[in-house]
């Protein structure tokens, strides 16, 4: 399915419902051809007719999401139209699972804030080309939202992501973990990210905010991921090697990180 030259959105699913389990799908080469489409969505989710966000969950297992180059070529479009973006929830969200998924695309926007509680990113496979350059992109987004409850738990493990090339524009941030929301909250959350597997050419942090250092995490466990990067960042209170804070009530870091040189890379 595909649209070309309008002013229109493509969804591989986009479902309203206060309980969705969508699994064992296949989708190939969904995109809207268009260099003013505000979105191609692998999963999208609308809202649910419920008062509150307790019990609205998102189960999203076994699926397969293609976009091939190829296809760019064949309708006569430009590579740069060929996003797409990982999904988004329209409302608060008590949980999400995206687990044992495919994706295998040129370009790829990995959403850095969505309106989640409880958040599990497992045992998924990603390739793209490249990461979408006019926004920050993630694997783990934090966003905590008013009043969480101190059970609020965001989980990534297993995966297995990998990007070929940096994005043409660096103003954006790349990083495995992006926290945002309500900043006095940040302490109450539970994050996890565990035995990732993950060669991204222009990540920017291990961990990143839009509060930068005043941003306090208590329960934070990094480890046992392999990561290979060629361009780190280093700017004002932060490095890629040690994440950007240091004032982690708690963080185990025991982490494989490679970075080979720019000339290796090539």
């Amino acid at each position: 399915m595909h649209a070309i030259d309008l002013s229109t959105v493509v969804y591989d699913a986009y479902l309203s419902c206060i309980s969705l389990d969508y699994e064992n799908n296949y989708w190939k080469n969904n995109i809207s051809f268009s260099p003013t489409a505000s979105s191609n969505l692998l999963m999208k989710s609308k809202f649910a007719h419920k008062d509150d966000y307790h019990g609205i969950n998102r189960i999203y297992r076994n699926n397969t999401y293609i976009v091939e180059k190829s296809y760019a070529d064949i309708m006569g479009r430009p590579y740069d139209e060929l996003w797409v973006s990982l999904g988004s929830f329209m409302r608060e969200m008590d949980t999400v699972i995206i687990e044992n998924n495919t994706i295998d695309v040129y370009k790829l926007r990995m959403n850095a804030s969505q309106p989640i509680h409880n958040y599990t990113f497992n045992n998924n496979e990603i390739h793209a080309y490249t990461v979408q350059e006019t926004a920050h992109n993630c694997i783990l987004p934090v966003s905590t939202l008013e009043h969480p409850a101190f059970t609020d738990t965001y989980i990534a493990k297993n995966n297995k992501i990998s990007f070929d090339t940096s994005s043409p524009i660096t103003e954006y941030q790349n990083s495995l973990i992006r926290v945002t929301g309500r900043r006095n909250e940040l302490s109450r959350v539970k994050i996890i990210f565990e035995n990732n597997s993950v060669v991204w050419p222009d990540l920017d942090a291990i961990v990143s905010s839009a509060y930068g250092a005043s941003t306090v995490l208590r329960d934070v466990t990094i480890d046992n991921n392999t990561l290979e990067t060629y361009t780190p960042a280093v700017t004002t209170a932060k490095t890629l090697y040690s994440g950007i804070y240091s004032n982690f009530g708690k963080l185990v870091y025991g982490n494989s990180i490679s970075m080979p040189s720019l000339a290796s890379a090539q």
